[in-house]
């Protein structure tokens, strides 16, 4: 009897413990209904408001995923209800493939293409591209060198070691427009010569994303052994230039009359060649007298003063004059024997013949050509503790250790105040710090290593935001980096004329575009832009801080891997061209494991509401399909093709925008055919990658 007793008290207190666990259950679905109650009234209300801006917009514009996202709010809502409580699986999720090129982290290097007049070995490896060339490859670029005309010098020098990373190629357009599109690297051109050969290989450089500097190095105008050059050649050279260097004042005079800004880069000497621990032996060919002068450099032109030279020779029979260089075909007249041609030498041993001279000479005449000459020489012969007598010539001007001279006794007086006073040579040495070809390699990957930006932004009817976007750009953007190229898509409002003021002012390059498209829109963007960066970006977003494409830049720079990054991004629901976007997740996805992360690389595509790409991947794919026009997932088919192309994509939400929803996409029954027609026409497109399609993986 007892036992019955008990066992009736333990079913009563097990149903009690049931009722009580199903009371609770109970409590808890009512608070789970009153959630969900609360976000449907969130979301009606966001639906009467969105209704509200798309009834006062009667075009197709670029805002095209925003209508869709309230009804994909709530069907997500549902289904994780769904999941939540009533115990069905959530469906399956696409694995990510990572097609990343080469190996995630890589740096993405910078390759110099140096583009000089002549060969890198000619006049013995010492002219100015080849030593910029060894001294970027000292720094530790890699560098590609090519000249465009042959050596025209009697005989061949010993070749000299080159540096690690310095490779030399011969002229060949057509094995050279191969190289530039196989390369997967950030290109720089450092070119010489504005000829037409070499302006239509930069162009093709430019094409595929390559920064391109025109080093002016001679007064083109006035050089007889230049037939090709015209100054319309070089007018569009410039034009073509990102950066412009001069290697004199007067040749940057010249060009800065073109409105652009000059970086002054003298020539300059290699201290690891000249210095005075590197006299060594006494030549064996180097005639010596009671004083004994030493030039090095070329012996032919008219700006060679040999009347000078016959004067000294002439006047101090006991002196000995040594010219080193290619020798004329024909000797000069009248040059009295006291004058001997040495020929030409190797740039390693003319340490020696400097350093056993009483004085080194440049004689040049007066002329518009020699004033606009930068003598390289003139630092070889200071770095070996030599005076320096030179004719006048602007870029010797008040240069310590160097003695203007017009006459033979202007020399002798002039070597005659160095016994009795020698040159300061602390004096020297300080001038020489700062005029080495390291240096100028240093000035050099300074003045390009901020890459230049192309930013384009579409408008259709934006007047109420677009002021505020270009605004922005223009009060965060760094001059000379950046340049706003804004595509109307034929706007009939006041945007137009906000624009045309903007473009007026020099903010902004404006454009027109015949039919309101975004695909067409871009591409004519992008067909007008000179940056090394392409950044899409929509009409209602600002820069909301100066640095604020750094995070993306800095990605792309060292990881070769990613094609693109971008402020938005999203994923797709299985069978559908519809999915997750960021916006839906909390703090935009950037939960879970990536709290305090800056990148996602989990995403499916990204969007052009902050797009940045290298203009080099922009050259490997085909750029916004028109197909799409005028709007829907055309930035979800650029993401497939950088994928295509063998790159990573990177979401990026600390990209420095921000946005204000703005409804222009018209009607709501125009924009849900247009969506259907381009999902169609998307996944029929890319149904050969189902790799590519993807929901959020489940730690998202």
């Amino acid at each position: 009897m007892e036992d019955a007793r008990d066992e009736a008290h333990a079913a009563l207190a097990k149903a009690r413990e049931e009722l009580r666990e199903a009371h609770g259950f109970g409590q808890r679905f009512e608070e789970m209904l009153g959630d969900i109650r609360s976000e449907l009234a969130t979301m009606a209300r966001e639906a009467a408001q969105t209704h509200q801006r798309v009834n006062q917009n009667l075009g197709l514009t670029q805002r095209t995923l925003d209508k869709l996202r309230l009804r994909h709010r709530i069907t997500t809502a549902l289904q994780q209800w769904k999941q939540r409580w009533m115990g069905t699986a959530a469906p399956p999720r696409a694995p990510l493939v990572d097609r990343a090129l080469g190996t995630p982290g890589s740096p993405r290097n910078t390759h110099w293409l140096v583009l000089g007049v002549v060969p890198l070995d000619d006049s013995g490896g010492a002219q100015r591209c080849a030593q910029i060339a060894r001294a970027l490859a000292r720094e530790g670029a890699r560098v590609t060198y090519v000249g465009r005309f042959p050596k025209s010098e009697s005989r061949e020098l010993p070749a000299r070691v080159e540096p690690e990373g310095l490779e030399v190629l011969a002229w060949d357009r057509a094995a050279l427009r191969a190289w530039l599109s196989g390369r997967d690297e950030r290109i720089t051109v450092l070119v010489e010569t504005p000829e037409p050969e070499t302006i239509a290989l930069v162009r093709e450089a430019r094409a595929v994303g390559a920064r391109v500097l025109y080093d002016k190095v001679d007064h083109w105008e006035e050089c007889p052994w230049a037939p090709w050059f015209t100054p319309a050649y070089e007018e569009e050279l410039v034009s073509l230039s990102d950066d412009v260097v001069a290697s004199a004042r007067l040749l940057a005079e010249g060009l800065e009359r073109t409105g652009r800004e000059v970086h002054l880069l003298p020539n300059a000497y290699d201290p690891a060649m000249f210095g005075p621990e590197a006299a060594g032996e006494l030549p064996a060919d180097l005639a010596t007298g009671e004083v004994t002068l030493v030039y090095a450099g070329a012996l032919w032109g008219e700006w060679f003063d040999w009347d000078l030279v016959r004067e000294v020779g002439r006047r101090f029979p006991d002196w000995a004059i040594n010219l080193i260089g290619d020798e004329p075909a024909e000797r000069p007249p009248g040059v009295p024997p006291n004058v001997h041609f040495l020929g030409l030498k190797p740039q390693g041993a003319l340490p020696a013949y400097y350093a056993a001279a009483t004085a080194c000479l440049i004689p040049f005449v007066e002329s518009a050509l020699v004033d606009a000459v930068s003598p390289l020489k003139v630092y070889e012969y200071l770095a070996m503790g030599r005076l320096v007598v030179a004719t006048p010539m602007r870029e010797l001007a008040a240069l310590p250790g160097v003695v203007t001279v017009r006459s033979a006794a202007d020399i002798a007086s002039a070597i005659e105040g160095e016994r009795t006073k020698p040159i300061d040579r602390a004096g020297v040495d300080d001038f020489l710090r700062d005029h080495t070809w390291q240096a100028r390699a240093r000035a050099l990957r300074a003045l390009t290593a901020e890459p230049t930006v192309s930013i384009v932004v579409l408008c259709f009817n934006n007047e109420d935001v677009i002021g505020r976007c270009v605004d922005s750009l223009v009060e965060a953007g760094s001059a000379g980096c950046q340049e706003i190229i804004v595509v109307d898509n034929g706007s009939t409002d006041g945007s137009i004329a906000l624009l045309e003021e903007r473009a007026a002012s020099g903010k902004i390059t404006l454009l027109r575009n015949d039919t309101n498209g975004c695909s067409s829109g871009r591409n004519l963007g992008v067909g007008a832009a000179r940056g090394e960066m392409l950044v899409f970006l929509d009409s209602d977003q600002w820069v909301t801080e100066e640095n604020w494409l750094a995070p993306a830049v800095d990605l792309i720079a060292r990881d070769g891997s990613v094609g693109a990054v971008a402020w938005n991004a999203g994923w797709f629901r299985p069978g559908s061209a519809g999915g997750t976007i960021v916006d839906d997740l909390p703090h935009r996805g950037m939960t879970g494991p990536f709290v305090g992360e800056t990148y996602r690389f989990d995403v499916a595509y990204l969007a052009t509401s902050g797009w940045v790409m290298p203009r080099a991947v922009w050259a490997k794919i085909d750029g916004f399909d028109e197909a799409y026009d005028p709007t829907c997932f055309e930035d979800t088919d650029l993401s497939f093709q950088v994928k295509r192309a063998g790159y990573r994509l990177a979401y990026c939400p600390s990209l420095g925008v921000d946005h204000r929803p703005h409804a222009t996409t018209g009607a709501l029954r125009e924009y849900d055919a247009l969506y259907a027609r381009n999902e169609r026409y998307f996944l029929d497109k890319w149904s050969a990658h189902p790799d590519y399609f993807f929901d959020v993986p489940e730690d998202a």
